[in-house]
């Protein structure tokens, strides 16, 4: 896809290749196996791809890069349908329930309950 800007929608048509270049990185990290290159033609000709596999997972590894994260093994969950697979324990659980679908898993999901206070998520509690 090619896109310029419109000077009938935009104030000013010059943009800033940092911001898009950012803005796109994360739209790859949060759209998994989605694969975007862009180009700037304005000048020297310079681009950059941009293709995440693992999608989130790729991100938080990203953002940890340069840090010593408390936790280095990235959980991840990722749902099919009515069902998703925890691959901490090989288990595979009903999204609605937290019921034993199948795998090593015996018990169900309990629930954590949680409150979003500015940009900080806090578990509350743990009900079985």
């Amino acid at each position: 896809m090619t896109w310029l800007p419109d000077s009938e929608i935009f104030e000013s048509l010059d943009h800033d290749f940092a911001t898009l270049t950012d803005r796109l990185r994360e739209t790859a990290f949060l759209t998994k196996a989605l694969r975007i290159r862009i180009t700037d033609e304005r000048g020297g000709e310079w681009s950059e791809e941009f293709h995440f596999e693992g999608g989130i997972r790729d991100f938080v590894s990203h953002v940890n890069a340069e840090k010593d994260p408390i936790h280095p093994t990235i959980v991840y969950f990722e749902a099919e349908e009515d069902r998703w697979h925890c691959p901490c324990h090989e288990g595979n659980f009903d999204v609605r329930s937290g019921a034993v679908l199948s795998g090593p898993p015996t018990r169900p999901l309990g629930r954590i309950e949680v409150e979003l206070r500015g940009d900080t998520i806090w578990a509350l509690g743990y009900q079985p």
